[in-house]
């Protein structure tokens, strides 16, 4: 019994050793089973299969795995349609409902759908570009195939010709042969030459070069339109020449009127304005437009109208810069400006054409022709607007050779170079520069303005004006006798400044004495005693626009006799008159 059990164990190992991964009866030990037992334990054994079998839930295959050749039945090899695996590993082969999808070296290719695997592409080219059987399409990139690689190698034999290269491309292309060859054209005939008659037909539009016509006038001048056709014009006659038309196309034109043109191109001239050859043409004698300017009895031009001024080129010498030139005047005083007004509107007068314009020239710097001015001039009347309660100063500013009226109730500068004021509205003359600067709070600009004059307004009137000495020029002389001994004499010069203004007082002779004619003078004067001589105060300025000067303590006018040029005598104060004159240094 014993022995039996024993090789029936034996039995049983050997059983388990030849077949893998079996599982175990359940008994227990010392259980005996019976028939039924062993029974049941061998059928739920698997027999030995002489290999290890593939675990469906997953293995590792460690041989060649063939499938069945496939037939009219089903493929021997099938994947079943899923969705892309999440991190599939380099091997992996799945399909979707897209296509077959395999990763190599960690990149997925696929899907294989209508031929292509994406993205497998033409690799980088590296070398000679080679053509190989196949009806797939390679985009080659751009700047992959260079000008070496196409010139030599397998390229040359691929394309069958050799191309032209970058680096030697003029060589190519200087011999007409070679060219031909490098092209491709082989033994196709070349045109040694175009016939227009045989080569050509239609007509060459202007475009391309030609004329676009078919046919041209003759003796006629082409004339250009555009991209249309050439226009040829009307073949002339005798004498005529293209006149241009505003426009419109020139037209040939026959000359006419007092002059005839010849074939030959000889112009002949009947008259001229109706006067016939040989004949004086009239012209009219005097100052206005188209009149010839005659020399009066002293032999100077006579007055002509102001406005032939206008308009000097730079360079053009003016009697004085920066001032009114001339205008009104009552004996030698300008008189452009009323005395008063009843209202703050301030209107000239005595302004009119001819010698009554009023003329203003502006000194605008130097330039290279040396000083260069501009002039303005007025021959009708104008207006200014004044500031109540406080001194206006009346300026002109000149552009076009025109005058246009300006103000101001701050008092302008005049200097000698140095800093120009910027502050808003003042003006500032340098006399160095000969400009005039206007301040607008940051900047001083150049302006063509110049000071006519000036005006004391009230809450709703003009109390009293002046108009500054034409070209900056005073000379007053008195009718009254000479003025007695210490007597203060004053008037009013009116040049408009006190910088650079001089003055000098003589004596005129109103009765002859002393050897002096009627009329002559005497300056400078001199006044004291018989011996001891002090000199009269020189006509000086006060506030702007004055003069003053006084007479000797002891005898008011010393003079020595004129015949005999010596000593020195007291004169007869009713026999003389006073003569001031002030004018401008610049």
């Amino acid at each position: 019994m014993k022995i039996r059990l024993l090789a029936s164990l034996l039995l049983f190992l050997g059983l388990v050793t030849g077949a893998l991964a079996q599982s175990s009866p359940g008994w227990i030990y010392g259980q005996v089973p019976n028939a039924s037992a062993w029974n049941g334990a061998f059928a739920a054994k698997q027999d030995f299969l002489g290999f290890t079998p593939v675990n469906r839930a997953g293995d590792t295959m460690s041989g060649p795995l063939t499938a069945v050749a496939p037939t009219g039945a089903p493929a021997g090899f099938v994947l079943t349609p899923g969705s892309t695996p999440s991190a599939p590993a380099n091997g992996s082969l799945w399909v979707t409902s897209t296509g077959f999808y395999v990763r190599v070296n960690g990149t997925t290719l696929g899907p294989l759908g209508s031929g292509i695997i994406s993205p497998l592409r033409m690799p980088a080219l590296t070398g000679d570009v080679t053509s190989t059987a196949g009806t797939t399409t390679t985009t080659i990139s751009p700047g992959v195939v260079t000008a070496a690689k196409m010139a030599s190698g397998a390229a040359v034999g691929n394309i069958g010709y050799t191309p032209l290269n970058a680096a030697s491309n003029l060589s190519d292309v200087a011999s007409a042969p070679t060219a031909w060859t490098n092209l491709g054209g082989g033994s196709i005939g070349k045109l040694s030459s175009v016939s227009l008659t045989a080569n050509v037909s239609n007509t060459l539009p202007v475009g391309n070069g030609g004329t676009g016509a078919t046919t041209l006038t003759a003796n006629g001048i082409l004339l250009g339109a555009g991209t249309s056709a050439v226009m040829p014009t009307a073949a002339m006659t005798n004498g005529q020449i293209l006149v241009g038309q505003t426009s419109a196309a020139p037209l040939p034109k026959t000359v006419s009127g007092d002059c005839a043109l010849a074939a030959s191109g000889a112009a002949t001239c009947t008259q001229l304005n109706g006067v016939a050859p040989g004949t004086a043409y009239p012209l009219n004698v005097g100052t206005s437009a188209n009149n010839v300017v005659q020399l009066n009895g002293s032999a100077r031009l006579p007055a002509v109208d102001g406005s032939q001024l206008i308009n000097l080129p730079p360079g053009v010498n003016v009697p004085k810069r920066q001032v009114a030139l001339y205008g009104p005047a009552t004996n030698g005083l300008p008189s452009f400006l009323p005395a008063t007004s009843a209202s703050l509107t301030l209107t000239t007068q005595n302004i009119s054409t001819g010698a009554n314009a009023l003329v203003v020239t502006a000194a605008n710097g130097f330039g290279a022709n040396g000083a260069t001015n501009v002039v303005g001039i007025a021959t009708a009347n104008f207006s200014w607007t004044l500031t109540a309660s406080v001194t206006n100063y009346l300026c002109e500013t000149v552009s076009a050779g025109a005058l246009s009226p300006c103000l101001t109730t701050t008092k302008p500068i005049y200097q000698y170079g140095g800093t120009i004021s910027t502050t808003n509205g003042q003006y500032t003359f340098d006399i160095v520069a000969m400009q005039m600067y206007l301040g607008n709070g940051s900047v001083a600009n150049p302006v063509n303005t110049v000071f006519v004059g000036e005006a004391v307004a009230g809450a709703s009137s003009i109390t009293s004006t002046t108009a500054y000495a034409y070209q900056a020029y005073f000379r007053y002389l008195d009718t009254n006798s000479f003025p007695a001994v210490g007597t203060v004499t004053s008037g009013f010069h009116n040049i408009g400044t006190d910088v650079g203004v001089r003055g000098s007082l003589g004596a005129v002779c109103a009765v002859t004495e002393l050897g002096y004619p009627v009329g002559s003078a005497q300056e400078p004067i001199q006044g004291g005693t018989t011996t001891q001589y002090n000199y009269p105060i020189t006509p000086l300025r006060v506030n702007g626009n004055a003069y003053a000067f006084t007479t000797a303590n002891n005898v008011s006018l010393l003079l020595a006799n004129a015949s005999t040029g010596t000593g020195m005598s007291g004169a007869t104060l009713a026999n003389w008159r006073y003569r001031v004159t002030v004018w401008r240094d610049w």
